[in-house]
């Protein structure tokens, strides 16, 4: 495979993880975290909350596609979790 087409499965890669660790962060607190006082999280402020996670927990190797899509997956895993959990609330 070229280099070009592999950064570029990397760069969509991240973006859906991106996206889908947003929704994930974003149901989760309203979901959980809402309930006992604290305001609503908004599209936005979950954008900016995941920004700070990835610069928190930089790392110095170089993310690869399988490492975004194993994110997605934990993500969706999580967010099921989540919403079996909420069900029995």
């Amino acid at each position: 495979m070229d280099s070009k087409k592999q950064k570029l499965q990397v760069f969509v890669a991240f973006l859906v993880a991106f996206g889908v660790s947003t929704i994930t962060l974003q149901y989760l607190w309203n979901w959980f975290i809402a309930p006992i006082g604290v305001m609503e999280l908004s599209f936005a402020h979950s954008v900016g909350l995941v920004i700070i996670l990835i610069w928190l927990g930089n790392s110095k190797e170089e993310p690869t596609y399988q490492f975004f899509v194993a994110h997605i997956i934990a993500s969706a895993i999580v967010l099921a979790m989540g919403f079996v959990a909420k069900s029995f609330m």
